[in-house]
């Protein structure tokens, strides 16, 4: 299939009322076997773009009745077109009004007057970034598919047995089988609890670049002592795995300014793993250390390892060693640490032998965001 082929499946819808620039682009558009839409920025948005579906929006800035900052701002309000890719065509003195149309959610802008391979390469570039995403969304919404069932049903099972066990066998149980069998069942309620906590953070993690609000919340910086961070988090997770005993911590103070979310992402599903991946009595060993880049942390549990060939293969929803460890866990711990570090731009390094350990270390460079 040629470029045109593909082309001619694409549909924008073009906002703009100067004839002469919009009869240039829907020439050129045309010309390139794209569907074109034309619409008065006073159109009703909301069933318009429902009809058409289009695959990108170009659209002036500077319009009568709507301006392309009014439309871009109500766009991005309509949960099913706000993934629309926009692009803004300006004047050279609109670069104001351009700094908050991109702040909105705009994906480019083309200024006039515009070559036209300027502006096919600006659409090419913009429909293959939402291509890759979409196809990364859909790969993810696949593996939960498959991998939902099973990390549910654990749980689920529990809950049902035991609740089925004290409704059918009531008459029959003392208070210590009863107490006991709560008691599983809360347990089973948290397993419940965290997985599907895990899936919504990792949904989240994919959705920062598609949502402006969300993409705020998570990337806001702020400064903050790292060792205080580290220390708070392991503490808590080490004592609810009742292991207090095994954590060793050897962290250096540092200041930092970042965002302190995408680190504690990082940092508890990592722990956590450490802690679900080794035995009690076998030490956590987390190391914090100032250098010359930044700070460099280190994880180090002695527990059941990594093969190599899983190593090269570690992805959200791929769980390790699942015969050989009964753990509740479909690897998105880890895949939440990866992807949050991505946006810290950090990248994890591993290094594991079977039956002695695993170590997983990352540096944080000061004010470095992706």
């Amino acid at each position: 299939m040629n470029q045109n082929e593909r082309n001619e499946k694409i549909k924008i819808v073009l906002f703009e009322d100067d004839p002469n620039v919009k009869d240039s682009v829907i020439e050129i558009l045309s010309s390139n076997d794209y569907t074109v839409f034309h619409f008065d920025s006073d159109v009703d948005l909301r069933n318009t773009l429902g009809e058409v579906k289009p695959d990108l929006i170009i659209s002036d800035v500077m319009m009568p009745v709507k301006s392309g900052l009014d439309l871009i701002k109500e766009i991005k309000s309509i949960r099913e077109f706000s993934d629309i890719p926009f692009i803004f065509l300006t004047a050279r003195t609109d670069h104001s009004d351009l700094r908050e149309g991109m702040n909105l959610g705009a994906d480019d802008y083309i200024v006039k007057p515009f070559k036209a391979k300027d502006l096919l390469r600006s659409i090419e570039l913009r429909l293959s970034k939402a291509k890759l995403l979409k196809e990364k969304i859909e790969r993810f919404s696949q593996s939960v598919a498959l991998s939902v069932p099973h990390e549910l049903r654990t749980p689920l099972i529990a809950l049902m047995g035991y609740s089925d066990l004290i409704i059918d066998d009531y008459d029959l149980l003392n208070d210590n089988d009863i107490i006991e069998y709560v008691k599983r069942i809360k347990h089973s309620s948290g397993r419940l609890h965290k997985v599907i906590e895990k899936f919504i953070l990792y949904s989240n993690l994919l959705m920062i670049d598609l949502d402006l609000e969300m993409k705020k919340r998570f990337l806001a910086k702020s400064e903050f002592n790292i060792e205080d961070l580290i220390s708070k988090t392991a503490f808590s997770i080490s004592s609810e795995y009742n292991r207090s005993k095994d954590l060793v911590l050897d962290v250096e103070p540092y200041e930092i300014v970042l965002c302190e979310d995408l680190l504690s992402f990082a940092l508890v599903h990592l722990i956590d793993n450490a802690f679900k991946f080794s035995s009690e009595g076998k030490s956590v060993s987390i190391l914090g250390k100032k250098n010359e880049s930044g700070y460099q942390i280190a994880i180090q549990d002695n527990g059941i390892g990594i093969k190599e060939e899983q190593l090269k293969e570690i992805t959200a929803l791929k769980q390790i060693d699942r015969e050989k460890f009964n753990q509740s866990g479909s690897g998105l711990g880890l895949a939440i640490a990866i992807k949050s570090l991505e946006y810290l731009g950090s990248k994890i390094n591993f290094e594991s032998e079977i039956n002695k350990g695993t170590t997983v270390s990352f540096s944080i460079k000061p004010g470095t965001m992706n």
